[in-house]
């Protein structure tokens, strides 16, 4: 997967201050096969709209599930809809490790799925699989002109990102160590 495929991934509705050193670090990732990604319809384009007119409507109200305009949550609603049949607890906006995902379920296992929707920082990706217990990061993007489906991109890792987080973190520590003894 390349950077270009990536950049409408995470960059669906602005794409200002694209964050390419995260992107290209994903594509390195995925062309050493320690990040798999698949694309799924999460949802139809009318019922992204229609949740959009309920909120705008007042038929939904927004504080329950607060955060973003309302198609930033459309996107929210759509997942929320999809992921809680399946899981043991659903929450939005709830602080996870120094982050508050948009929707965050946990499955009877305790393993859990973190759903992002819109635009969302490529860095996140590897914030959330640094913690053991995260089985998926799935980002659900605004729709492209064009399709009939809202589509969630679902990111999950293997062993190897493990072991490269492992490494990313003893080298970042030795360059600090380096630089403050250098003082």
């Amino acid at each position: 997967m390349e950077k270009i495929d990536l950049t409408p991934i995470f960059y669906s509705n602005y794409n200002a201050g694209i964050d390419y050193y995260s992107l290209d670090e994903l594509a390195f990732l995925f062309d050493n096969r320690c990040l798999n990604y698949k694309k799924e319809p999460v949802g139809s384009l009318k019922e992204f709209y229609d949740f959009i007119d309920k909120i705008n409507n007042r038929e939904i109200k927004v504080f329950d599930i607060e955060g973003g305009g309302n198609r930033h949550l459309a996107l929210k609603l759509i997942g929320l809809k999809y992921y809680e049949k399946t899981s043991k607890t659903a929450l939005v906006e709830n602080w996870f490790h120094g982050y508050r995902p948009d929707l965050l379920f946990k499955n009877r296992a305790g393993c859990v799925i973190i759903v992002e929707c819109g635009d969302t920082s490529p860095v996140k990706i590897m914030e959330y699989f640094d913690r053991p217990e995260v089985e998926k990061v799935i980002i659900i993007s605004y729709p492209e002109e064009g399709e009939d489906f809202i589509y969630q991109h679902i990111f999950s890792k293997n062993k190897a990102l493990d072991e490269y987080l492992r490494i990313k973190k003893e080298i970042n520590l030795k360059k600090i160590k380096r630089i403050i003894n250098k003082r």
